[in-house]
């Protein structure tokens, strides 16, 4: 995943989803990334995801979140 790179030294803690829909082969999810800093302190990152399914496969898969949000967590 892209946000790999930015998560580098970051523990993933939790991917609370508050909110998920589906409409045919769509599914969007309203959720928050939580990962757990080195001196225990927590990162939140919400989260927009899309997938879409062709079958029971993910055929699409978008993101959208707030890079600055995250990276003001990270100072």
């Amino acid at each position: 995943m892209m946000i790999d790179g930015f998560t580098a030294g970051l523990k993933v803690k939790v991917f609370r989803i508050d909110n998920m829909i589906s409409k045919g082969p769509m599914v969007v999810t309203e959720r928050v990334d939580i990962f757990e800093k080195e001196d225990g302190s927590e990162v939140e990152l919400p989260v927009l995801g899309i997938f879409e399914f062709e079958g029971d496969k993910i055929a699409k898969w978008r993101e959208y979140f707030d890079l600055n949000q995250f990276m003001n967590q990270m100072a």
